[in-house]
């Protein structure tokens, strides 16, 4: 299975420098996945951050190829359409899915579950998630959606689901951590 790592600024940006240390911490999971590498900073405003920007949110993956051993399936993967995802595990009805969506006019271009999973999302929103079968957990960042004033960033895993919270208390660990790299 993949190694994946997320973070969000829960009261102010990110440094620029903190991209280092959150590489580095997604890269102690290498051994989960030794196939390949990859890293987003996404500021919510504008999508991807250039190097020497602050930034809102980090997305890291450490990828075991199994299903979809091309480049194709690199993660941080998104969507065109300003959604980020990580993915770990197994969507067991992956190809299923993909023929509804495909019935429905989704075009894929690769052979793997993580863009079933982003495509699931756009057309079916987080009710979609109910029809993944399997093993998983995911970070997706959905920064074009906005409740209020912020976007939609969720956490799920096949038991359970969180939804971003307006307070650090809801990840009071997170926050000890996060707290150090702004």
């Amino acid at each position: 299975m993949c190694g994946i790592f997320a973070a969000i600024a829960m009261a102010r940006k990110f440094e620029a420098n903190a991209l280092k240390r959150l590489t580095q911490l997604t890269d102690l999971v290498q051994y989960r996945g030794p196939n390949d590498s990859g890293y987003m900073a996404i500021n919510l405003d504008s999508g991807p951050a250039r190097p020497s920007e602050a930034f809102d949110i980090f997305l890291g993956n450490r990828r075991l190829s199994i299903l979809d051993l091309s480049p194709a399936g690199h993660q941080p993967m998104h969507d065109g359409k300003g959604r980020w995802i990580v993915f770990n595990g197994e969507i067991f009805n992956y190809l299923e899915l993909r023929r509804e969506l495909q019935a429905l006019d989704h075009r894929f271009k690769t052979g793997c579950d993580t863009e079933v999973i982003l495509h699931v999302y756009d057309e079916y929103g987080e009710e979609g998630f109910a029809k993944l079968n399997g093993m998983w957990a995911f970070a997706l960042v959905d920064v074009p959606r906005r409740f209020p004033s912020s976007p939609c960033i969720l956490f799920r895993s096949t038991n359970a689901c969180i939804s971003r919270a307006k307070s650090s208390n809801c990840f009071p660990c997170f926050h000890r951590l996060t707290s150090t790299l702004m």
